[in-house]
């Protein structure tokens, strides 16, 4: 509708409002618009009262400020830390010391709701470094303490659930990871493992017996109360094994793997056992000799006896293998015969006969004749 088509026999407003969603339209000539605030809450004492609302009315609304408290000495806060902002309101007082309420959650089940406040996290405290902490022993994870399983592992002597090592022969049982080297720890799940020989485990088992009924043991190196331990089985892989039990070549002083020589009651590696006066190695089958501590080929053998062989009487030369003692010194048998007729001596009567440096002797038969002539 438009104002040139609106009736001059319409009343015209004394008052229209302005307000957007609040219109007001007043014919009444008399009617003046109200002099109170209209955005006063209802239930204020303020507006109830003429008189609070003209105070009010020209009183500035309170802002408030973000104060940052002042930095404390650098001895009472480490260094690094940043200040704590707070906020402030002026006029509004707060008590001292008063903290702020941590929120805590309370369900039915609860007796008590009321529950001792949680101290809140100190920055000098935080900023101290903590103790270092023990690892704990391994827990395998169980399904529920209804099944939960009643084997246990024989090295950290928790129940087994999942993967577990087992060996031939032995009804003990190991978490995998458990199952290690007992000199460098290695895992043995997937490696080739050797045991702890029997003659020295029972002789550590032995010494850790005595230790236990209160004897005092000597402390050598590698029998001490430490590196015996306990009574669990041990296992190496088989560097460690070889490095620790394995025989020592007695010439090398190094562990030996696989066929080596016995000999002298020690261990060789073929190639370190040779003869001692020509230095020849006994290879794999060869004979050879023990005398006095030592080892000699046959050919060293025969000559070092033939050295240190008696002299035989008649030819001077050494006497080997079976001999004849008589008149003081030894005989080659073909060389104790009569020098006359070759013969032997069948009475058991013998008669010596020195010509230039030989001895010679002579049956009866031919000294008689010899005697005769």
């Amino acid at each position: 509708m438009k104002l040139k088509d609106r009736s001059a026999k319409l009343p015209t407003p004394t008052a229209v409002s302005d307000r957007p969603g609040r219109p007001i339209v007043s014919f009444d000539s008399k009617w003046k618009a109200p002099d109170e605030r209209t955005d006063v809450r209802p239930g204020s004492a303020s507006g109830n009262s003429p008189s609070g609302a003209s105070s009010q009315k020209g009183q500035p609304v309170e802002i408030p400020s973000i104060v940052v408290a002042p930095e404390e000495p650098p001895s009472d806060r480490p260094r690094g830390v940043p200040a704590v902002p707070s906020i402030s309101v002026d006029g509004v007082e707060e008590p001292v010391g008063s903290s702020p309420s941590i929120p805590v959650v309370v369900t039915p089940d609860d007796d008590s709701p009321a529950s001792a406040p949680r101290p809140l996290p100190d920055p000098k405290t935080a900023s101290r470094p903590r103790p270092a902490q023990r690892p704990q022993r391994h827990w395998s994870p169980t399904a529920g303490s209804g099944n939960r399983s009643t084997t246990l592992c024989h090295e950290c002597g928790f129940p087994i659930e999942g993967r577990f090592v087992s060996l031939a022969g032995l009804s003990e049982r190991f978490h995998p990871q458990c199952f290690s080297c007992y000199a460098c720890g290695t895992g043995l799940e997937a490696l080739e493992i050797s045991p702890e020989p029997d003659a020295h485990r029972k002789e550590r088992l032995e010494r850790i017996r005595r230790r236990a009924n209160d004897e005092v043991l000597e402390e050598t190196p590698g029998m001490t109360m430490a590196e015996d331990g306990d009574e669990r089985l041990r296992f190496y892989c088989h560097l460690d094994w070889h490095e620790l039990y394995a025989p020592r070549c007695k010439h090398c002083k190094t562990p030996i793997l696989g066929e080596h020589v016995v000999a002298l009651g020690e261990h060789w590696h073929y190639g370190h056992f040779f003869c001692a006066e020509c230095g020849d190695p006994f290879e794999k089958g060869m004979t050879h000799i023990e005398k006095d501590g030592y080892a000699w080929c046959i050919n060293c053998q025969t000559k070092r006896t033939e050295r240190r062989a008696p002299k035989c009487k008649k030819c001077k030369t050494a006497v080997i293998g079976q001999y004849i003692r008589a008149l003081g010194g030894e005989w080659h048998d073909e060389c104790f015969r009569c020098a006359s007729c070759q013969g032997g001596f069948e009475d058991g009567q013998i008669f010596p006969k020195e010509v230039g440096d030989k001895m010679m002797v002579l049956c009866t038969g031919c000294r008689m004749t010899e005697l005769k002539s």
